[in-house]
């Protein structure tokens, strides 16, 4: 997993690239630590344990202003 964070006029992102089902704990605990409601993370929870490539997911703490955006392995690099 490679991660990134910045900052754009005020609103904070964490930005995880290249995401297995292996990094799923690390994912749910940056959704907590944004707020995510607990319904939001067990459906991501869910969607990480398929271990799939192609997937990803985003949630936004609009009041805290902070995002989280998950992009899992592709099955092509093109």
């Amino acid at each position: 997993m490679i991660s990134d964070e910045f900052s754009i006029k005020g609103w904070n992102v964490l930005i995880l690239y290249e995401c297995t089902c292996e990094d799923a704990d690390y994912i749910v605990e940056s959704l907590k630590d944004i707020n995510c409601p607990s319904k939001f993370i067990e459906e991501a929870l869910d969607n990480l344990e398929t271990c799939n490539l192609n997937i990803g997911l985003t949630y936004s703490n609009l009041t805290i202003k902070e995002s989280v955006i998950v992009v899992s392995k592709t099955s092509s690099s093109g």
